[in-house]
């Protein structure tokens, strides 16, 4: 025993400086990730910053933008509700003249109706007359007598336009017809009818009649007429004044129509500007709150860094190690002793532990094999031991009662598992097509990432290469102007002194040689010298030399200019390309880290999904044993329990005589 403690100290004292010494590496590794990830937190919150300041400015110039947008189409909408409210007073006036006209026509034509009805009751009045008339003046002048006469008169009297007078003279005359004795009264017999005064009255009454109802007819056609101009008249009015507010009614349709489209366009704009000020004031909050968290996490980790070291200075004291070492030689020794107490003698349990394993192998049972394994392995005492055996007996007797439930039960738990596995298969198959898609498109962002990189690099190259050769070129125009500058000059200069020569060349004045007849000398020159070539040629050549200088000196600042404006065009496309291209990087870079998050999070996903699935198979094959593939029929199971049941009697009683002998 005291060889083993011995040992046992000697071995974990290395493996507790061992351990020491992976705790203060582990330590120390954490110091160093820690400012590791300081550092790369530091540079992301200073893109992060630099974002919230574009994006704050950017999203502000949006709000400024719907604001003075907004203000437009209030303005245009109430110019278009002005217009259709004053369409609105002026329609209602047109519907006024109209219902006013309209009016005015149908009681023109009302009246005009009740003139027409008594014109023609007035018309047939006359009629009538002048047709009984005609009737009574021809009984009378064929002298008729007796009902003929009679009936005549009658007509006459019953005539609407007979005059009073007239109608005195047929009542009278009527008087002498009463009855049928008028025709045998002497009276009668002298009554001369032609020429009488009755005929001459009725004679003069028709043509009178006939005269009024002439002078009616034509009244007639002169009131259908005024009428006929008056409803034409109104008619027109009525249907200038539709037209005019149909005209008005479209031009209100259109106002409202505009109206309308500007409040649907102010609608939104008022939604833009809401969302875009949530936005900004959302933005404005978090990028606050990121600022204090990036300021409390980099306390915090100074913090961390701080505890890490003060950690790192305690544990590598001498004093830690000693009393690790110390502390892990006790647990070890502990051990050791409690190993040595579990030794015991198990003679008294063999017989027993035979007889289950003789059982178990005579009816096929798990069970009591179990049994016989359990208890050869177990340290309980024989009391536990029966115990165990009367549980298990109560037992199977309680599974017969339980077989029911328990197929019940499995017919449950496998469509429950059906639908499990079913569903994280899916599952799997879905993050599986979705992190393979996000693969893909990273794998496509980063080669174009890469393209648009090297891009960026043969831009800058190509752009320096222009640069250094429009600095050469320039230094040469720069020289060339100089050096006609100078030559000009000197040109000028030189022209300066020869036409100063050629003047005075002109002024100056010569010995002229005479003739003398004393003496015999040969001819000579006679005109002053004013030079071998004349001031003509050599000026006009300077002159002509100091144009060309001249010419070059505009005409290399011209092309100087003009390069210098090509070079700076291109130099601002260069640079528009590039920050497309540079923005075009860093948005593939952000859609590949969402992309690599994407990944990171769906694997994560596809992981607990596999992990729930293979549960769930585990599980099935767990209910396979249970419940599938059980090799038995209940009744089977049953015989088999009730075999088992009087093993495990015969058990207790072979146990019991093993107790009374000990």
């Amino acid at each position: 025993m005291a060889r083993v403690l011995a040992f046992m100290a000697v071995t974990t004292h290395a493996e507790s400086i061992s351990a020491l010494e992976k705790v203060v590496q582990m330590l120390n590794g954490m110091k160093e990730n820690g400012l590791k990830e300081k550092q790369e937190e530091a540079v992301q919150y200073a893109t992060y910053k630099q974002w919230c300041s574009d994006e704050l400015t950017a999203k502000n110039r949006e709000l400024t933008e719907t604001e003075d947008q907004i203000e437009l189409l209030q303005a245009d909408i109430a110019t278009a509700q002005s217009n259709a409210a004053e369409i609105t007073e002026k329609v209602a006036g047109l519907d006024s003249d109209i219902a006013k006209w309209t009016t005015e026509e149908d009681n023109s034509t009302k009246a005009r109706q009740a003139e027409v009805d008594t014109y023609r009751a007035t018309h047939k009045d006359y009629t009538d007359s002048i047709q009984a008339i005609m009737q009574a003046t021809a009984a009378l002048k064929k002298k008729a007598t007796g009902s003929v006469a009679q009936k005549a008169m009658m007509l006459l009297a019953g005539m609407p336009k007979m005059p009073e007078e007239a109608s005195k003279k047929m009542t009278a005359f009527l008087s002498m017809y009463h009855s049928e004795e008028l025709v045998q009264a002497p009276e009668a017999a002298a009554y001369d009818f032609s020429g009488s005064a009755i005929i001459d009255m009725l004679e003069k009454l028709r043509d009178k009649f006939s005269d009024e109802r002439s002078e009616l007819e034509k009244e007639e056609l002169n009131a259908l007429a005024a009428h006929q101009a008056l409803v034409q008249g109104l008619k027109n009015s009525i249907d200038s004044a539709t037209t005019a507010k149909t005209a008005q009614v479209e031009s209100k349709s259109k106002n409202l129509q505009v109206a309308a489209s500007k409040q649907t366009e102010l609608t939104d704009a008022t939604t833009t500007k809401t969302n875009t000020a949530e936005y900004v004031e959302q933005t404005s909050a978090t990028c606050d709150k990121k600022a204090s968290d990036f300021q409390e996490r980099s306390k915090l980790r100074e913090q961390e860094q701080e505890a890490i070291e003060k950690a790192v200075t305690l544990l590598s004291g001498d004093q830690v190690a000693v009393t690790s070492s110390r502390a892990f030689l006790q647990k070890k020794a502990g051990a050791a002793l409690a190993l040595l107490r579990k030794a015991k003698p198990v003679m008294q349990q063999a017989r027993f532990i035979q007889y289950l394993q003789n059982q178990a192998e005579k009816y096929n049972s798990r069970l009591l094999s179990s049994l016989a394994m359990k208890v050869s392995s177990s340290d309980d005492p024989l009391a536990k031991v029966k115990d165990m055996v009367q549980g298990l007996i109560t037992k199977l007797q309680e599974e017969s009662s339980q077989e029911q439930e328990h197929q019940q039960w499995c017919d449950g738990e496998l469509e429950e598992n059906e639908k499990a596995r079913t569903k994280q298969t899916n599952s799997v198959d879905k993050l599986t097509g979705e992190i393979e898609l996000a693969q893909t498109t990273i794998a496509k962002l980063t080669s174009e990432t890469t393209e648009l990189e090297k891009e960026l690099v043969e831009n800058a190259q190509s752009l320096a290469n222009q640069t250094a050769e429009r600095k050469k070129e320039q230094a040469e125009n720069n020289e060339t102007v100089t050096d006609a500058k100078a030559a000009q000059e000197a040109v000028s200069q030189a022209i300066v002194v020869i036409q100063d020569f050629y003047s005075g060349a002109k002024s100056s004045t010569a010995l002229v040689q005479k003739d003398s007849k004393a003496s015999k000398a040969p001819p000579v020159f006679d005109q002053p010298y004013q030079g071998q070539a004349g001031d003509g040629g050599v000026i006009s050549m300077l002159e002509v030399i100091q144009s060309d200088y001249s010419r070059l000196e505009t005409t290399t600042t011209a092309q100087e200019e003009s390069a210098e404006k090509e070079f700076t065009e291109m130099e601002k496309d260069m640079a528009v390309l590039k920050t497309q291209q540079e923005s075009d990087v860093a948005h593939n870079k952000e859609t590949i880290g969402t992309q690599e998050q994407t990944v990171v999070t769906k694997t994560t996903d596809l992981a607990t999904a596999q992990k729930e699935l293979d549960a769930a198979a585990a599980y099935y094959e767990q209910l396979k044993s249970s419940c599938i593939n059980t090799g038995t029929t209940a009744e089977e199971r049953n015989a088999r329990r009730g075999e088992e049941i009087e093993s495990l009697q015969e058990a207790l009683k072979l146990l019991d005589g093993e107790v009374k002998i000990a």
